[in-house]
Order: structure tokens, then C-alpha cells, then sequence
């Protein structure tokens, strides 16, 4: 993501935005609060290929916010051959209680 980009994210669960600060700062809004955390960039491919950063979420790192007091968060960029490989990867996560949601420009959330 580059620095003032957006995410919305909306499930069973609520709604949620991230947005992209300087560096690897992301900020994460919900419920009417803001909490941030300075993600670490991985140094190679992880987990089917994924590149990007991630935020072990160590502790309750931030104030309790409707129950949330904790992240364990990641952001990846993957890159397929074709769609229907992009589809059955896509298809393939694991649901961890969510819903994923693809856009057409490519954003997997």
C-alpha cells in the first residue's frame, strides 16, 4: 500500500478501514477509534508465495477497543500466471471466522 491508502473492510463483524501511513505504519479504524501499528517487511516469499509485511501482534499492544486489544496482522502482494490460478489460491484460504472479498482490481481483503 502506498502512504494515504484505503481499505474498507466489511463483514459479520463490522467495518473496518486501513490506511497506509509513511513507511510500513498502518493505521486501523473501527468503531469510531484509531490504532496503528509499524509493520515488519518480510525478507522472502512466505506462505504460498506471499510478499509483503506482517505485525506479530506480541501482548495486548494497543487499548482495548470493543473487545480488540490485540492485531496479528499481515499484508502480502502475490503475483499469478493466470486467473484460474489467482481463483483456486483465492478459494484456498483459510476462513480463520471471516469472509475474504476479492475486487476486480485485484484486492483480496
Amino acid at each position: 500500500m502506498t502512504p494515504g491508502m484505503s481499505i474498507q473492510v466489511v463483514n459479520r463483524y463490522g467495518e473496518m478501514l486501513i490506511t497506509a501511513g509513511e513507511g510500513t505504519k498502518r493505521l486501523y479504524s473501527w468503531d469510531g477509534e484509531t490504532r496503528w501499528a509499524r509493520h515488519d517487511p518480510r525478507g522472502r516469499r512466505w506462505k504460498n508465495g506471499s510478499l509483503g509485511l506482517y505485525f506479530p501482534g506480541l501482548g495486548n499492544h494497543w487499548k482495548e477497543n470493543k473487545g480488540i486489544a490485540r492485531g496479528v496482522l499481515e499484508e502480502g502482494q502475490m503475483h499469478f500466471e493466470t486467473q484460474a490460478e489467482a481463483i483456486l489460491w483465492f478459494h484456498a484460504l483459510p476462513d480463520y471466522g471471516i469472509s475474504h472479498v476479492s475486487r476486480s482490481d485485484g484486492v483480496v481483503r
